[in-house]
């Protein structure tokens, strides 16, 4: 699954610095990004507003209809904040492990 190896790469130090791209930022690697930042800790207003900036490349992304998939899937996952189902969908559905999460915390917080 392209989900677990994208984190997986993220954990391993030796892998950086890393580039992470597409051509529009809303679809995969949106929904990557969205994940990244909500495992890291970030608010939900800041990874909407973070999301909502791909309306400046193309406006057909302005209704927010993509992420809002996600975020709507990541509801069915336990936790009070949208960073603790990003957490919980990674761990009990991705397969990623608490130490790549923490691998990925202390390599991007830093």
């Amino acid at each position: 699954q392209i989900v677990k190896k994208v984190f997986t790469d993220l954990a391993n130090k030796d892998n950086y610095p890393m580039y992470l791209h597409c051509t529009h930022g809303a679809d995969r690697t949106g929904v990557l990004v969205y994940l990244i930042q909500g495992m890291l800790g970030v608010s939900e207003e800041d990874m909407m507003n973070e999301y909502r900036l791909t309306a400046f490349y193309s406006s057909s992304y302005i209704s927010n209809e993509n992420i809002n998939v996600v975020v709507s899937a990541l509801n069915y996952y336990e936790g009070d904040t949208i960073n603790e189902k990003v957490e919980n969908y990674l761990v009990n559905f991705v397969g990623v492990t608490e130490e790549e999460i923490e691998a990925i915390r202390n390599i991007l917080l830093e």
